[in-house]
């Protein structure tokens, strides 16, 4: 379920699962570095960078339990194979099947944890990019890999891992994204009434969430976010794990009937 790809050997996986892990840690590395020098502390108030920080960090835990249990595996099926040797191969396919269901069927706290923090960086994402290039953006303004990684290939390499990985995904999970959005929303009226400003020492954090001179405009755009944006994006993502499954036993039929 959490562990393995419905296409890669575990192997390729877990060699995937670490290059998306480095790629995403480098430009949250860079991103920050860049971000201090032109915004100072003040980048931390933006959704882009708390929903980056969320994929960096579903990377990474990813990472980190695929490549344990991918190790884990392989020492328990050497012992096993020294143990028994005349009944190598047997024994192999016996103890990856065990795991696998193991896994599937009852997933370790660690991968309960890494579920939830997927549900959060895949959901947020989608809406982060198209809140970006339609109301933040300003068409034929230059912008630089940083920005185009954090407002555009965030969603792709989201829609990309949810094509490869065999993490579910239920409706019913968006209940993580919303509760992360109500505690940034939270925030930023706290750091509103406190008389916070943006970089560019404005009263508000974006100029939709201007709750000082458009309130109400501010009060429908966090209702669209939450109520439609949200609710879309766990669609979309509901949508690619259906179809993930689609093609998968569609191969498999495929298969089948030409053997």
């Amino acid at each position: 379920m959490f562990l393995f790809s419905q296409w890669l050997s575990d192997c390729a996986f877990t060699v995937y699962r670490v290059i998306l892990a480095l790629y995403t840690t480098a430009y949250t590395v860079v991103g920050v570095i860049k971000r201090q020098k032109t915004n100072g502390v003040k980048w931390l108030l933006y959704l882009t960078y708390w929903s980056y920080t969320f994929v960096n960090l579903h990377f990474i835990v990813s990472a980190v339990i695929v490549t344990y249990y991918y190790f884990s595996n392989r020492r328990s099926i050497e012992t096993s194979e020294e143990e028994e040797e005349e009944e190598e191969e047997e024994e192999e396919d016996e103890e990856e099947d065990n795991v696998r269901v193991m896994i599937t069927s009852r997933p370790p706290l660690a991968c309960k944890a890494s579920w939830v923090i997927y549900d959060i960086a895949a959901n947020i994402a989608f809406p982060v990019t198209v809140m970006y290039w339609t109301e933040v953006h300003v068409p034929g303004h230059p912008y630089d890999s940083v920005t185009f990684n954090a407002h555009a290939l965030n969603s792709v390499v989201i829609v990309l891992d949810t094509m490869i990985s065999c993490i579910r995904v239920k409706l019913l999970h968006i209940i993580y994204p919303i509760i992360f959005m109500c505690i940034y929303l939270i925030f930023t009226l706290i750091y509103w009434a406190c008389g916070g400003t943006d970089s560019q020492n404005r009263p508000y954090i974006y100029s939709v969430l201007d709750y000082s001179d458009h309130p109400i405009r501010a009060a429908v755009i966090i209702i669209l976010f939450v109520c439609v944006g949200n609710v879309v994006s766990q669609l979309i993502l509901f949508g690619l794990y259906q179809l993930r499954l689609w093609l998968k036993q569609t191969c498999r039929c495929t298969r089948f009937a030409t053997i």
